[in-house]
């Protein structure tokens, strides 16, 4: 089509206030994790392409999650709003005070002389279309208010003082929108003054009294510092946002006030050849009512249909929340960190609708936590696959729905670690009559050392033995059935790496190919606070076979008052061949835990399962190797009663929760399998050598040990 350059004469309001339309004049002229979310599909065609300066703002993002102002009152203080298609059921009856008549007209603000007011109106609230030529505001479910007080027929221009009731009375008295009454929560000011005024100053005070956030542009003359009321800002609690002007490449025109002492509230958003809205009436046929536009005026009814977008969101936050999140989120322009130019930046709507400042979970006797709920093993994988929305909450209490499966973070000592766990150990060994002692000196594979030791003493067919930092790497004939017992060894919870806080005791007795055993162990639980185990065993080995039975019973305690009790029972069986003993071990375990933090509990039944084979005289003589594969506990069944945030009241913000039963299925929640290999080999004099590695399925999990000991 024709692009046309059509020239509107903007008036200026006389003493005080000019509009902000560009370049010094005012012109417009005539046409661009661990849980995967659904990828968001950008919306595009006719409305979208025609300002692609407005990219820069992430709109289209925000307008593809559903994020289009729904519903907020802006309030445009300008020379009115004109009819137009893109505007059709935005523009709610409003206020004039210029005392302009014409036929027809119900003096209530809907109608524009010179096209200024439509054209700020359009940027913010422009339905689209799928035609060309078109274009969309940055929030098109919004609903503008057009307060007329400026007119080509006021020579004189109009007082600050009325433009300043007429704020007052639009902000005091509730007015119709379809959905019932309402009154603006934004006002958009694309005037300036050079100087400030009392007048001026009494707009500041009502948005600020009545809760209401003010978008002034920052003027089109150059200077170092906006123009007022924008130069109130730093003065206005939070209410007043002053907003300058960049191109399409996000550089600053020359013309646009800069940042000045308005710094810490002050953004810049697209302000040059801006294609929107003016009334039909005042253009060409050919231009079909839409024209480019440039100036401070143009730019900050982006940032009001910003936070237009924000609040249509959450509606229950106040002014100067809304603008601390446009500020915060803004996007670092000009030279690195706040600068007196760009100050905060450009304005990111994208960024704007996501979590500032980390997230929070609120817990029900009102306090608040980070969001990340801890589990353990196969508890931790089964609440994983959930996908029930809960709500989280960012620094400034803004809600957000997230799937329940990535607040749940595993206790598993593996998670997280970009190393493979793992360990090299001495020790030294010795005794006499029956007392034997141990000592090893172990750093892990993150460099940090720590000790472990016990010892063992026998009379006749009884023994006892005490160890900390947990129990030796197996050696000799213990490096087969009983590394492998479940629910006593690595099968009950995977991997090799010993945890340095165990103590343990341990009373047996022998009678024959009988023996039994009575163990208690105490540790650190994976969740914080303490673990005791206690073990009773019986074990037999008569000719090529050998068998071990147990039953173990856990309590946990963890945090200020969740608990956990696990009853586990197993049995392993091994038979020696001429092709090396084989070995095959089972465990079932019934847990009930409670969930502080999750105010509720979990029912679960699991179950372990390795088999393994083991041969002697592999590389040297008398040494031994162990080969398993195994299943630590895995979820058979399960049940978990929560009670967590899953909606919140649009009144005021706060969390609503609701009680959850949750099926615990396995599937997703069955833990990796494990191979696993163990070496152990005599080398003279009573010294012996280890070593070991285990790897999960898909390569997680890595783990190893290395561990020389000698008799001292």
């Amino acid at each position: 089509m024709t692009r046309w350059r059509v020239w509107v004469g903007l008036c200026g309001l006389a003493m005080a206030l000019a509009a902000c339309g560009g370049g010094g004049s005012s012109a417009l002229t005539q046409p661009d994790d661990g849980y995967a979310y659904p990828p968001v599909v950008l919306p595009s065609g006719p409305s979208y392409d025609a300002n692609p300066a407005l990219d820069l703002t992430g709109y289209c993002y925000a307008h593809a999650v559903g994020a289009q102002g729904q519903g907020v009152v802006v309030a445009v203080v300008d020379g009115g709003v004109g009819g137009h298609p893109l505007l059709s059921g935005a523009v709610l009856p409003g206020v004039d005070v210029t005392g302009d008549t014409a036929p027809g007209y119900a003096g209530d603000g809907r109608i524009d002389l010179d096209g200024h007011g439509t054209a700020v109106a359009g940027l913010v609230a422009a339905r689209g279309s799928d035609r060309w030529p078109s274009m969309v505001g940055m929030a098109p479910q919004s609903l503008v208010l057009p307060v007329r007080v400026t007119s080509p027929n006021m020579p004189s221009g109009t007082d600050p003082s009325t433009v300043s009731r007429a704020v007052r009375t639009v902000l005091e008295q509730p007015v119709a929108t379809p959905t019932g009454q309402a009154v603006p929560r934004i006002v958009n000011l694309s005037l300036a003054a050079a100087a400030p005024s009392a007048p001026l100053a009494d707009i500041v005070d009502t948005v600020r009294r009545q809760g209401v956030l003010l978008i002034a542009a920052a003027g089109n003359d150059g200077r170092p510092s906006p123009d007022w009321p924008a130069a109130y800002a730093p003065q206005a609690g939070g209410h007043v946002i002053a907003v300058g002007a960049v191109d399409a490449t996000g550089a600053m025109p020359e013309w646009s006030n800069r940042a000045g002492p308005a710094r810490e509230h002050y953004l810049v958003a697209p302000g040059v050849d801006l294609l929107t809205t003016v009334p039909p009436t005042l253009l060409p046929p050919s231009a079909q009512g839409l024209a480019y536009a440039s100036g401070t005026s143009f730019s900050t009814p982006i940032v009001a249909g910003a936070a237009a977008t924000v609040w249509g969101l959450w509606p229950y936050l106040k002014a100067p929340e809304v603008a601390g999140i446009l500020l915060d989120t803004a996007r670092d322009l000009g030279a690195p960190g706040p600068d007196e130019v760009y100050r905060r930046g450009l304005l990111d709507l994208e960024a704007a609708l996501e979590p500032v400042g980390g997230t929070l979970l609120p817990r029900g006797d009102g306090g608040w936590q980070p969001a990340a709920l801890a589990a353990d093993g196969a508890l931790a994988r089964a609440l994983q696959a959930q996908d029930v929305p809960v709500m989280v909450f960012d620094r400034y209490r803004r809600h957000f729905a997230v799937p329940l499966g990535r607040l749940v973070a595993s206790a598993d000592r593996r998670a997280g670690l970009s190393l493979p766990l793992g360990s090299l150990s001495a020790a030294a060994s010795g005794g006499s009559n029956g007392l034997q002692v141990t000592g090893a000196w172990q750093v892990d594979a993150q460099g940090r050392p720590r000790w472990q030791g016990g010892w063992r003493a026998g009379a006749g067919a009884w023994s006892w033995a005490w160890w900390q930092g947990g129990p030796p790497l197996a050696e000799g004939d213990e490096a087969s059935l009983a590394r492998y017992l479940p629910g006593w060894a690595q099968v009950a919870h995977g991997g090799l790496t010993q945890d340095p806080s165990a103590r343990g005791v341990e009373g047996r007795y022998r009678a024959g190919p009988w023996a039994w055993s009575l163990a208690q162990v105490s540790s650190s639980a994976a969740l914080g606070g303490a673990q005791v185990d206690r073990q009773l065993a019986l074990a037999y080995h008569g000719g090529p076979w050998r068998l071990a039975a147990h039953a173990t019973a856990s309590d946990r305690r963890w945090w200020a008052d969740g608990q956990g009790r696990t009853t586990q029972w197993g049995a392993a069986l091994s038979r020696q061949t001429a092709a090396g003993e084989w070995m095959a071990a089972w465990s079932a375990t019934r847990a009930q835990q409670t969930l502080p933090a999750w105010q509720g509990s979990a029912r679960m039944a699991l179950q372990s399962v390795a088999l393994g084979w083991q041969a002697r005289n592999v590389g040297l003589p008398y040494d031994r190797l162990v080969l398993a594969v195994s299943q630590p506990l895995s979820l058979r069944r399960g049940q978990a009663t929560v009670n967590l945030p899953t909606g919140v009241d649009w009144a005021t913000g706060q969390p609503r929760f609701a009680p959850l039963t949750l099926p615990l299925r396995g599937g997703a929640a069955a833990a990796p399998w494990r191979l696993e290999a163990v070496w152990w080999a005599p080398l003279g004099k009573g010294a012996t050598v280890s070593a070991a590695a285990g790897v999960a399925a898909g390569g997680a999990g890595a783990e190893w040990a290395v561990r020389y000991q000698r008799p001292f």
